[in-house]
């Protein structure tokens, strides 16, 4: 499986709505959708644990976000991510690629 199509599982598993973003469809772009949309990051950050400070992870970022380790939540660290997402489109980096680096194995 790409990291890309396990973005997308896991993202599922942890309550984002695949089908009401057309999933399923034959010939579907789901990913030009859930990229887009706020609830499939929020999800996304559920299973990845991003609601749990870790001051050892490289991917927290509270100086870019403005938080304090008290004060992190899912949506501080989903709207990094889906920013980061869209840097890493911008330097020319493969989408699948930018979430190998981002997703626990």
């Amino acid at each position: 499986m790409n990291n890309t199509k396990l973005a997308i599982q896991k993202a599922v598993e942890g309550g984002w709505n695949y089908w009401s973003m057309g999933g399923g469809a034959e010939n579907s772009p789901i990913w030009e959708k859930a990229f887009l949309d706020p609830l499939f990051w929020v999800a996304l950050g559920k299973t990845e644990g991003w609601n749990e400070y870790d001051p050892e992870d490289e991917n927290h970022d509270c100086d870019r976000l403005g938080c304090s380790s008290v004060e992190h939540t899912v949506e501080d660290r989903y709207k990094l991510e889906q920013h980061r997402l869209i840097d890493a489109i911008q330097q020319g980096r493969s989408i699948d690629e930018f979430f190998g680096e981002i997703l626990k194995k």
